[in-house]
């Protein structure tokens, strides 16, 4: 019997499909996407459920085209690429393809606050980043302020940084150390603080940190690394689908809570799958009739 994590030819002309292991909301993984995209870096069509970017397999960047449906992702990758494997299991890990949403649907619906949601989009997941230290970067560089000014503090740090040609990528870790650290705030136009953490995880990264395996108090120790940053980073990297950035703006407003040790006890009915419930939130259909919590019911 073929293991279902394998690669597969895919009969609608891409290189191979990553089979969902259940379902798959295209819609929220859109959204996700639409959210973070950076201009000139990677490209979106959110009509056709489209996704193009550089994608660093093994130390060598891969230009890459995804596209999301129900079943899971048709990927088409470069005519010379012979590292399908390994492309796919980077896919996987960053659609959350393997995980069991039956099981995560099941134990959310029985939340007021989500069940109307679970019964319009089953299938949600979590949308990860397909690297660590491009979720951590991203991350930081997003602490407090909008999706489109973290979208245009990524780009300069492309420019920066990056590689340009032939396709614009984003950076590495060690690409990140090699930046002058006391320019790096001013180049990209962040505070001080800021760039300091960002120079100071690059460092961690570059001398071979794996978090999976040497934990998140390495990063928790460095200064401008708090609760929001470690919860989103652990759950947008495929470290913890129980994670729940408590502090994150967006979540609050969608619950309509200000007080954080409320919310802190909401997400506590939701978990072990708190994570499932952020996505649910962060990729609330604007046009649905109701917000989380209330009824249609008379």
């Amino acid at each position: 019997m073929s293991d279902p994590r394998s690669p597969r030819p895919d009969s609608a002309g891409a290189t191979f499909t990553a089979r969902a292991n259940g379902s798959f909301d295209v819609a929220a993984a859109v959204r996700m996407l639409a959210a973070h995209t950076v201009p000139g870096v990677d490209r979106l069509d959110p009509d056709t459920a489209t996704y193009e970017r550089s994608l660093r397999v093994a130390g060598v960047d891969r230009r890459i085209r995804v596209r999301l449906t129900a079943d899971g992702v048709a990927v088409d990758v470069d005519p010379d690429a012979d590292d399908h494997s390994a492309i796919a299991g980077i896919v996987r890990h960053w659609f959350d393809l393997d995980t069991d949403v039956t099981a995560v649907d099941r134990h959310l619906s029985s939340s007021a606050h989500l069940e109307e949601d679970v019964r319009r989009r089953p299938g949600v997941r979590i949308t990860r980043y397909p690297d660590a230290f491009e979720a951590i970067s991203t991350i930081i560089l997003g602490q407090g302020v909008s999706l489109a000014a973290s979208r245009t503090v990524m780009r300069r740090l492309v420019t920066a940084a990056g590689t340009t040609s032939p396709q614009p990528s984003l950076p590495t870790a060690a690409d990140v150390v090699a930046l002058p650290a006391g320019t790096l705030g001013p180049t990209l136009g962040i505070p001080a603080r800021r760039a300091a953490a960002l120079h100071t995880v690059a460092g961690l990264f570059a001398d071979g940190y794996a978090p999976r395996e040497d934990g998140l108090e390495p990063l928790g120790a460095i200064p401008g690394i708090g609760p929001w940053t470690l919860d989103s980073f652990a759950l947008r990297a495929g470290i913890d689908g129980d994670a729940f950035p408590v502090g994150d703006a967006v979540l609050h407003r969608m619950l309509e809570e200000k007080n954080p040790r409320v919310l802190t006890e909401v997400a506590a009915l939701w978990s072990p799958h708190r994570g499932y419930a952020a996505m649910r939130l962060w990729t609330w259909d604007a046009t649905a009739s109701t917000r989380p919590g209330t009824s249609t019911s008379t």
